[in-house]
């Protein structure tokens, strides 16, 4: 499995994309800035730069909050958000990135869950013909659960009602790990239609994206289900390394949870990741060499 590493600020020059490349970093999901902060001829050439680093846009999160939500009730307001998403959707492809990550509304405060789906659903039917006309993928995020759209389930009824190839999931297990949701079920149910992932961590209750498996998530668990899917694009990790680490390690670290490799002991039946003393970094087994923070 491929793994793109968070870049939300893009810095164009030279020395951070040659630290990027460095680094081992092929992929990145990058903020909204990037899209709106640049005429369309800078886009161009600073995606050029990072392609000819090796690395390339997947994804790009799509901007949100604040003007940006497109389950607005007011329907004037939610009009002024599709008109910023479509303009973000016609940019998308100058920087040949293939997948744009929404949000299917955010804080509800008062307002009915059900209202305001209804309405992100009314944004798609604009949004969506123009995503495809240019070649790019949408992928709804499931939200934690002050926001309209925390339920998996729910992601996935609105996504098979448009029945759309250029429509999927975004599935960030950060926020599910925070809902009532069953992470494994939900994945599940979820998983025919997921086209981007969103890897983080916490402690169960607060969305504090920390780099996997340092919260609660059962990452074993999960990694074999996801693996068993084969999916073929790169997968975010959406969070910063561990304890000041690089980025060479939280992908590391990523990619050998994806391929079984925690070191564990188990003692009356009971089973525990191994962690250094020293970095505090989980050990991991590597080609039959153990690693973990030190460097080793």
């Amino acid at each position: 499995m491929n793994f793109a590493y968070s870049h939300w600020i893009i810095n164009p020059s030279t020395e951070s994309i040659e630290f990027l490349k460095n680094q081992g970093v092929k992929n990145i999901e990058t903020g909204p800035d990037f899209l709106l902060g640049y005429d369309e001829k800078e886009i161009e050439k600073i995606a050029s730069d990072f392609h000819k680093a090796g690395i390339q846009f997947y994804s790009i999160h799509a901007p949100f909050g604040g003007e940006c939500d497109l389950s607005f009730l007011d329907n004037v307001r939610r009009t002024k958000a599709v008109s910023i998403l479509k303009e973000f959707i016609v940019r998308a492809p100058i920087a040949k990135i293939k997948c744009l990550i929404i949000h299917p509304g955010d804080f509800l405060g008062n307002d009915s869950e059900t209202k305001r789906l209804e309405k992100f659903q009314f944004s798609l039917e604009t949004l969506l013909p123009i995503a495809e006309k240019n070649n790019l993928l949408l992928a709804v995020e499931n939200m934690p659960p002050t926001s309209a759209g925390s339920s998996v389930s729910s992601i996935v009824s609105i996504v098979e009602k448009f029945n759309s190839p250029s429509m999927g999931i975004c599935l960030d297990t950060g926020h599910l790990n925070i809902t009532d949701e069953d992470t494994i079920g939900a994945f599940n149910r979820a998983k025919e239609k997921i086209i981007a992932f969103h890897f983080h961590d916490n402690d169960g209750e607060r969305d504090i994206h920390l780099q996997p498996p340092y919260g609660t998530i059962n990452w074993s668990e999960l990694a074999a289900e996801i693996m068993k899917c084969n999916y073929d694009f790169p997968a975010l990790v959406e969070a910063q390394p561990w304890n000041n680490a690089s980025p060479k390690q939280l992908l590391r670290e990523v990619e050998a949870i994806f391929r079984g490799e925690f070191l564990a002991v188990e003692h009356n039946g009971q089973k525990a990741n191994l962690v250094c003393d020293k970095c505090r970094h989980y050990l991991f087994s590597e080609e039959g060499n153990v690693f973990c923070g030190c460097g080793k």
